[in-house]
């Protein structure tokens, strides 16, 4: 926020939100922990033209180890699942830095990234070991998230706006300007600093009529969804394993979120605002959120949410 706070919602208890003060610099970007138990909030300072990282702990609201300074706007940002690693590109967007979320120790400069195309988009695997990076000519690489080590690289014929990985960590789903999305499969081997990747299409997700902006696999990997534009797109759902289109829906769209929202007795909570909750059932593995974009945001909570920022479609 402007106001140099950070604010943390319960939706789910209904109470009012917590303010944390995050220094003299209003915050550009935040990432959180799978379990919300850290926050990654990155400011930037315009008359000193200086960024900087920190870490904050949201239960206790105090800050985890030192601000990691930055010499210019932090451009991409991201905090893996367990909390302990972070990424940051700033500068010349070409060089990504790797380092401990806990002490602020960086492990790697990450700058192999097939010459000095800005890095777009950074993405942790779920199981925290794998870090990759999508630039603006098309290419995607895979680093030891342990240690910045390349393991392997793709690539589509055009700027790379999003990466995500599905659940196990053995497949990536990765989005293009060159209007299609594509899933790899990744066969690993090893372990620690010694694990290796090889990586081939398993298929091609085609029939954008724009720009790829937002990808995700559902909870069980089983399907996979793409979203186009911030305005007049379409979300488009495919079965993951042969690449199948299953479903699409046109709708602005600003993000998509992988999530256990599900539907209340079957009726699917999908462009419309949802004026009741929604329930979890057995089912609710294979759903996703999607926030929509809208004049306000405010967090929402699969059992509380009225809000008219954000819409839930089940995938099932």
């Amino acid at each position: 926020r402007q106001d140099l706070t950070l604010r943390l919602w319960n939706a789910r208890a209904g109470t009012q939100p917590r303010t944390l003060r995050i220094g003299d610099q209003p915050a550009a970007a935040l990432r959180t922990s799978n379990d919300g138990a850290r926050a990654l909030v990155v400011s930037y300072d315009p008359v000193a033209q200086v960024g900087r990282a920190q870490i904050w702990d949201t239960r206790s609201g105090t800050r985890i180890g030192a601000a990691v300074p930055h010499d210019s706007y932090i451009w991409a940002t991201e905090l893996s699942g367990d909390g302990r690693i972070a990424a940051t590109c700033s500068g010349n967007r070409s060089i990504v830095r790797l380092w401990h979320a806990e002490t602020g120790e960086w492990i790697a400069n990450i700058d192999e990234h097939g010459g000095p195309e800005p890095v777009q988009e950074l993405a942790f695997s779920p199981d925290c070991t794998l870090l990759a990076t999508g630039t603006r000519d098309g290419s995607v690489h895979i680093y030891n998230a342990h240690n910045g080590k390349l393991l392997g690289a793709v690539h589509h014929s055009n700027t790379v706006n999003c990466i995500a990985f599905d659940p196990s960590s053995t497949r990536m789903l990765t989005g293009s300007l060159d209007l299609t999305a594509q899933i790899w499969e990744l066969d690993r081997s090893g372990s620690g600093d010694n694990q290796t990747i090889a990586i081939r299409v398993a298929s091609m997700l085609t029939g954008h009529r724009s720009s790829v902006e937002h990808v995700e696999f559902d909870a069980t990997g089983e399907l996979a969804l793409t979203a186009t534009g911030k305005s007049g797109g379409t979300i488009q759902i495919f079965d993951a394993r042969p690449g199948r289109q299953v479903g699409n829906h046109r709708s602005s769209c600003s993000g998509v979120a992988r999530g256990p929202m599900t539907t209340r007795a079957g009726v699917p909570l999908s462009t419309t605002v949802s004026s009741s909750p929604a329930e979890h059932d057995e089912r609710s593995a294979a759903s996703l959120a999607l926030a929509w974009a809208c004049v306000a945001r405010a967090p929402i909570d699969a059992e509380s949410s009225t809000t008219s920022t954000v819409s839930y479609t089940h995938l099932t």
